[in-house]
């Protein structure tokens, strides 16, 4: 198991080129699903890694298990619809959700599109 920690959060550093004020919802979206990317791509050059998962260095890092607790479920839902070649299994643990009715519509719509997109995917 390896746990990642998204920029930002939890302990993790917030990253120095993302500007909540300017970022839209779907370039906040592009810009994790992105790092997560990012790291995938990094694991296969990681000798620690490698050794420990059994997995030749010159080997893809996918086929994975991918889990997310609240925005990081939402998150890797994204990822998951992005790059689903890689993803063996998706885990969602309590995925962000946005129900009240004060809320923005055109935001819940977006994330009921994806979560239906998910659901009839092969990852239900």
């Amino acid at each position: 198991m390896i746990l990642v920690d998204l920029p930002g959060m939890g302990g993790s550093d917030h990253p120095n080129d993302f500007d909540k004020e300017s970022f839209s919802m779907e370039k906040c979206n592009s810009y994790f699903v992105d790092y997560l990317e990012k790291w995938r791509m990094s694991m296969k050059n990681s000798t620690t890694i490698t050794e420990l998962l059994g997995i030749d260095s010159d080997e893809d890092f996918t086929n994975f298990i991918l889990c997310g607790h609240s925005f990081g479920g939402y998150q890797v839902g994204n990822y998951v619809l992005k790059y689903p070649q890689h993803v063996k299994k998706l885990i969602l643990l309590s995925p962000i959700g946005i129900r009240d009715e004060g809320s923005n519509n055109a935001i819940k719509e977006m994330l009921d599109d994806i979560f239906y997109e998910l659901a009839a995917g092969p990852y239900a």
